[in-house]
């Protein structure tokens, strides 16, 4: 069996990028760090690049979903469902309320006018 060493130069390698990594993820907390103006340059020239990266993973991505997440979309749709129904709900029971005032309307306004009638 053959091992390989690893030289202490790729450890130090490593152990560089990693402080390096770490030092820049705590000096530019998003908005506040002195690297905000370097983020928003590099934003603006990969921004082509990641809206055709987008166009071209989009099919990919929603057959993805379409064989695997056919089940949260049942239970989305069923959420959805329900949701609009509880207004349903609401407006009809409304609209009882209203049709019952306008019969007590028009029947308290028939007793007036036969009223009004008979004495008049």
């Amino acid at each position: 069996m053959v091992y390989t060493r690893r030289s202490g130069r790729s450890r130090f390698t490593l152990l560089l990028l990693l402080l390096t990594a770490l030092t820049l993820l705590v000096v530019d907390l998003p908005g506040t760090g002195p690297l905000e103006p370097v983020r928003n340059a590099l934003g603006s020239v990969l921004s082509p690049v990641r809206e055709t990266a987008v166009k071209v993973f989009d099919p990919v991505t929603n057959a993805w979903h379409g064989m695997f997440g056919y089940e949260d979309v049942k239970e989305e749709n069923e959420a959805l469902r329900r949701q609009l129904e509880q207004p349903k709900g609401v407006a009809t029971h409304r609209m009882r309320a209203m049709k019952g005032f306008i019969v007590t309307a028009l029947a308290v306004a028939d007793t007036g006018t036969a009223a009004a009638t008979r004495h008049g």
